[in-house]
């Protein structure tokens, strides 16, 4: 991973080592300089010298103590920026599963292969917790749920089914079937809690179709899903309002209000490549269509839909979105390969925080 905010994170520090690396030259060149001037003055017997002496046996020892401290600062800084350098090169990507924000909105956390990714202050670290294969991944007000696969050398149950964390992955529960099936497809409502899941295979443990529980995964009742054109790709659950979901297929988004029961199409032949609702209810859907990606944003009350300026995308497309809780004129997303963006001000302008 080569992330474009690696340099600006270490940028300041940088700058530190260069002003002690100038300042340690400086005050050497100035102590040897005075050095000589005092060798000098050792053959001068007068009183004038001995004043002279005097003042600059003084300097040289301020200087000594100048170019001791700037060496510390030079050796110091240098290995900060070292560490720094190799940390970020060691933090790799292979796929994202999902992103969202910390609760206190403070930590942009992304999903993946070999467990969580945690950008916070400018800078990427490796997430809490064991490096679990999240699939499905969706925060909510106290954390997250996910499905997915615990690693090789996990003594948890493979696949998860679906998992809850309240505290950033360091620890996980299970919450139903546990042992049985991995859903990619999951979305969670951020405030009401209800969970959405597809699964597109008929299995003993479960029909094929989309299911939704208000209850932690207790219970599951299978939806309708009538007036759907295509195979569920993505969900989205409405924060607030349990019957309010989405979903995208290569065909559109469809919208229901009635858990899941009924649908009817807001964004038309296009195909949608991710969805996600911000925690204050506005839906965004990442579109691909004629070779152009799309971020849309939704909404739902009017039907109102605005095209948003994203950063263009060769052969890629938008694949997760998330709004900060705290700030909803922040947004992330990712894309297919990997690329990682952020905005301040409602998609206006964007910072590419990962470059694959």
């Amino acid at each position: 991973m080569n992330s474009l905010n690696s340099f600006v994170d270490i940028r300041g520090g940088t700058y530190m080592f260069l002003t002690f690396f100038i300042l340690l030259l400086v005050s050497l060149a100035f102590f040897f300089l005075l050095r000589n001037r005092l060798d000098g003055l050792n053959k001068v017997k007068d009183s004038e010298s001995k004043n002279t002496h005097t003042n600059l046996t003084k300097k040289i020892s301020i200087l000594r103590w100048v170019w001791i401290i700037s060496l510390i600062g030079f050796l110091l800084t240098g290995a900060n920026n070292f560490f720094n350098s190799h940390n970020n090169e060691a933090i790799k990507s292979s796929h994202f599963h999902g992103m969202g924000y910390s609760t206190d909105g403070q930590r942009l956390i992304m999903a993946e292969h070999h467990g969580l990714m945690v950008y916070t202050s400018g800078r990427w670290s490796d997430g809490l917790g064991d490096n679990n294969d999240y699939m499905g991944f969706s925060t909510y007000d106290q954390g997250f749920y996910s499905s997915g696969h615990p690693p090789l050398d996990s003594n948890l149950k493979n696949p998860f089914g679906v998992i809850r964390s309240l505290d950033e992955g360091e620890t996980i529960e299970p919450l139903a079937y546990y042992g049985q099936i991995d859903f990619h497809f999951l979305s969670v409502g951020y405030k009401s809690h209800t969970i959405y899941i597809y699964n597109p295979h008929s299995l003993e443990e479960m029909d094929e179709g989309l299911h939704y529980s208000t209850d932690e995964g207790k219970s599951w009742i299978r939806s309708e899903a009538t007036g759907i054109s295509g195979e569920i790709k993505s969900i989205a659950a409405h924060p607030e309002q349990s019957s309010i979901v989405v979903v995208g297929t290569v065909g559109g988004a469809y919208l229901s209000k009635d858990a899941g029961n009924s649908f009817e199409r807001i964004i038309p032949d296009q195909q949608i490549t991710g969805l996600s609702f911000s925690p204050q209810g506005i839906l965004y859907a990442g579109t691909y269509s004629d070779g152009e990606s799309s971020l849309m944003e939704i909404n739902l009350s009017t039907i109102e839909t605005k095209k948003l300026q994203i950063p263009v995308m060769i052969e890629d497309a938008v694949a997760f979105i998330a709004v900060n809780p705290m700030r909803d004129k922040e947004i992330a997303l990712t894309t297919y390969n990997n690329q990682v963006y952020t905005s301040n001000d409602g998609g206006i302008a964007w910072s590419q925080i990962m470059e694959q």
